[in-house]
């Protein structure tokens, strides 16, 4: 019963869309295949210089209260600590292709804790919400 009030509430906020897997092919997000190649790098990765590779600058972290934009490697350096939290690899690293949702804005990974985008056949991080 509680599980069918969740459904609901969820539907009525537009919310429900989170519950669909992505559509890659309709937003041309790439593959499951490529997602998980592309996640599994990310589980790899432990200091800033071997995340710069996977992301698409500028990129938005929302710490709240407040936004940063990470205009380069230099500024990804400085805020790794802050961007990269427990939660954060935590999503990434149970996240499962065919569950993820996706939109024209990009891939979900978690509950928005990460965006991704396919620029020129590879996925790069544009936005991550810790």
């Amino acid at each position: 019963m509680k599980s069918l009030l969740i459904v609901i509430l969820l539907s009525l906020s537009g919310q429900a869309h989170a519950l669909r897997p992505c559509k890659y092919n309709v937003y041309d997000a790439g593959t499951p295949a490529q997602l998980q190649t592309f996640l599994d790098k990310l589980k790899k990765v432990k200091t800033a210089k071997q995340l710069a590779p996977h992301v698409n600058f500028p990129m938005t972290v929302n710490l709240k209260p407040k936004k940063l934009v990470i205009k380069n490697r230099a500024d990804l350096n400085k805020h790794y600590k802050k961007i990269i939290t427990e939660k954060v690899r935590s999503h990434i690293y149970y996240a499962d292709p065919k569950k993820v949702y996706c939109n024209k804005d990009g891939v979900m990974i978690g509950k928005g804790h990460v965006w991704l985008k396919v620029f020129n056949k590879q996925y790069k991080i544009i936005s991550i919400n810790p």
